[in-house]
């Protein structure tokens, strides 16, 4: 329940992650990439329970296009360690919560107030993305807290234009 789905660790450069059907557990990533260039992420859909869908790490000029990603937690889709010249692009995301009693107390350890979207690097492109937020406000972390949609922890010169924002306060229920 705590592994990865695909892992490109060291480092690579001209790899493709495309047509999958995957979601790795709790803890886990769906997709995980270190230090990647020219790395092409395209027509996934990704499941609701990994750690993170999509997690680049020192990641560069690469594109992470017209996924479907799912996710009972945020910090969907992050650009770490100064990953930078990405594309991510008509992607859509939907955040709502885990509707399932058995998993209803376990998260990923990330605050509300982390994004769906996080990004530490510089000069990348945001476009014509579109973000489902649906939670309910009463089982937001931090309580009180806003959530964020997409967050700019460092870097400069990022690009965020045309992305499309639903965000909707509903009162979740178990099944």
């Amino acid at each position: 329940e705590c592994g990865n789905c695909i892992e490109l660790r060291g480092l690579g450069q001209a790899s493709k992650v495309t047509d999958n059907l995957i979601g790795a557990g709790f803890r886990g990533y769906s997709i995980y990439a270190e230090n990647h260039g020219g790395l092409l992420i395209a027509a996934n859909n990704v499941f609701p329970r990994g750690g993170s869908s999509i997690h680049l790490e020192g990641v560069t000029r690469s594109s992470v296009t017209g996924n479907r990603l799912h996710s009972f937690y945020p910090g969907m889709v992050v650009l770490a360690a100064g990953s930078s010249e990405n594309l991510i692009g008509s992607n859509h995301f939907l955040r709502d919560h885990e509707p399932w009693t058995p998993f209803l107390d376990v998260n990923n350890g990330r605050d509300d107030v982390d994004g769906l979207l996080c990004v530490s690097g510089s000069n990348n492109s945001i476009i014509g993305n579109h973000f489902s937020e649906v939670v309910d406000s009463a089982r937001v972390r931090p309580p009180g807290a806003t959530p964020v949609v997409i967050r700019l922890v460092s870097g400069g010169d990022n690009y965020v234009c045309a992305n499309h924002v639903v965000a909707l306060d509903v009162r979740s229920t178990s099944g």
